[in-house]
């Protein structure tokens, strides 16, 4: 089962915020893929290789289901890339999908993939949110591009032309 440490900037001082012996409810997965925190920092959303998003009391450690397989409706996530807290919702990025998450259901919505929204969808490598929380800004293997969370319209800022060193994401 994974842990999940708080370290502090200042010290580099580690403690367990939760594991198996810190906090109760289910344990998430053996590998943390993504993590993230609701506006106020009280609640830490923490994604696992089992595509399970586990919310954590950041005072407690103790643990609450908000979406798998069994948590939740909507359409299932697929090896979740990043995750990210627009304010009111979870954002988990997939390789080829952003999927909306509502932290109190777990119900689940596309926002971007092949059929929602415009533009190619290459597969998602890194990710990271504008400041706005309007955008995801997105690397793929040899191209980045933006995707409008409203819309799920795709723009490609970067595939090779341009000046400076080309790039590729292994």
């Amino acid at each position: 089962a994974a842990i999940v440490l708080a370290i502090d900037l200042q010290t580099g001082d580690r403690s367990i915020v939760t594991d198996p012996s810190t906090g109760s409810g289910p344990m998430t997965g053996s590998t943390i893929v993504g993590l993230t925190t609701d506006d106020v920092g009280d609640t830490l959303y923490v994604a696992n290789n089992d595509e399970e998003i586990v919310a954590v009391d950041r005072a407690t450690g103790n643990r609450t289901m908000v979406s798998n397989g069994s948590t939740g409706s909507g359409p299932p996530i697929e090896e979740i890339r990043a995750l990210f807290f627009d304010g009111t919702s979870i954002l988990a990025i997939e390789p080829f999908a952003v999927t909306r998450v509502d932290p109190a259901t777990g119900e689940r919505t596309t926002l971007a993939n092949s059929l929602t929204g415009a533009g190619a969808y290459p597969s998602t490598q890194a990710a990271a949110l504008d400041p706005t929380r309007t955008t995801v800004h997105v690397i793929s293997y040899d191209r980045t591009f933006d995707i409008d969370l409203a819309t799920g319209a795709r723009t490609v800022t970067s595939d090779g032309p341009g000046d400076g060193p080309l790039f590729a994401v292994r």
